[in-house]
């Protein structure tokens, strides 16, 4: 009894009609994840940011008696849009090994 060896389903092998079909694929795919996908989780990861930034303030900032709406609670986040620039900055700098 002879042993064979089964052949694949799909040849993929460049001189095969499968192969232009899944690199087509392969490209529409890529175009996809480089043009709707990744804009749109981009602009998700943004929003949760703008999100968690303005959690933070809220509850750093009544911590302390700054209830939202107030004047002093509008100081209290923009000193802390400063603090964590600065600390952006500094962190940038230890990257870059300055």
């Amino acid at each position: 009894m002879e042993n064979r060896v089964s052949t694949p389903v799909i040849n993929l092998a460049p001189g095969s009609l499968a192969f232009p079909l899944f690199l087509g694929a392969m490209v529409a795919c890529g175009l996809y994840a480089a043009f709707i996908a990744t804009p749109a989780m981009r602009a998700a990861a943004q929003q949760q940011l703008v999100q968690a930034l303005t959690d933070e303030n809220r509850s750093f900032c009544e911590r302390f008696g700054m209830r939202v709406g107030s004047n002093e609670f509008v100081a209290c986040s923009e000193g802390l849009a400063i603090v964590r620039q600065k600390q952006a900055e500094r962190d940038s700098a230890a990257a870059n090994g300055f």
